[in-house]
């Protein structure tokens, strides 16, 4: 039997057990569009970028109510057990579902593993352990990022990314003593306002040459305004210049064509 047919003996089995789940909240049930080589994620894992892809492969999982499959919630049925079948496809799907979200010759690693919580494991024991590296280069990508001939909204874009993935890597610290709960000093609050502040003080050092009075305004503010704020107001200066230009583009093309006239008088 070659692996088409074998895919499409499982797609038929899928489809067959459809009648016997309970819908959607079912974490078994498979839908009729559901298809095992179908990528779960638009961001294929290359090897390097394992802590992004799997935080969308995660929420992936979790819109299809099937990361119980990777994180161990729902666990292997004895095979006698009535749900032992249903497990089966269901666990079938979520493996080729990961597998198709890889770079081939990856996935070729991996082909082996047939339970999907045994290979979720293997791609954390291999690539989600030293966070070291990643930290370094997200930290030098963060530092050397500067506007340059992007608009606002791209530079900005790119710099939200990277923070996002900084603090996938190193969320705060969860008070496990339990006396975070009774702090009644805001300690909290100030140490996100830190880091509010910190980005916005990167966000308008890369900032180019022309908003440097947009710059000077900003940081007289008191209180300093959040990066959100600092960004709403460097778009409606990028907006205006934009106008302004366009408007002194129109006046030069005008009186150019009235030189021209007055010359054919």
């Amino acid at each position: 039997m070659t692996s088409g047919d074998s895919d499409s003996n499982h797609q038929q089995s899928f489809q067959q057990t459809n009648g016997d789940n309970g819908g959607t909240f079912d974490p078994y049930f498979i839908a009729n569009s559901d298809n095992p080589t179908s990528s779960l994620v638009s961001v294929v894992f290359n090897g390097v970028n394992f802590m992004r892809w799997s935080r969308n492969v995660k929420r992936a999982l979790i819109a299809k109510n099937k990361e119980g499959f990777i994180s161990g919630e729902i666990q292997k049925p004895d095979v006698n057990h009535k749900d032992y079948l249903k497990w089966k496809l269901a666990d079938f799907m979520v493996v080729s579902w990961i597998l198709s979200s890889m770079n081939t010759d990856l996935a070729d690693d991996f082909g082996y593993i047939d339970n999907a919580g045994e290979l979720w494991k293997e791609l954390n024991e291999r690539f989600g352990q030293s966070n070291g590296p990643l930290i370094y280069q997200l930290k030098k990508e963060i530092d050397n990022l500067n506007q340059e001939n992007m608009t606002i909204v791209t530079y900005y874009g790119k710099l939200k990314k990277l923070w996002d993935e900084m603090q996938s890597l190193r969320a705060f610290p969860t008070c496990m003593c339990g006396a975070m709960n009774s702090c009644s000093c805001l300690f909290m609050k100030k140490v996100a306002e830190f880091e509010e502040e910190d980005k916005m003080m990167k966000f308008l050092l890369g900032l180019n040459g022309g908003f440097e009075g947009t710059v000077t305004n900003v940081l007289s503010m008191d209180p300093l305004p959040s990066i959100n704020r600092v960004f709403s107001i460097t778009q409606q200066i990028e907006k205006q210049k934009e106008v302004n230009i366009a408007a002194t583009e129109s006046s030069a093309m005008n009186n150019s064509a009235m030189v021209a006239q007055t010359h054919k008088g």
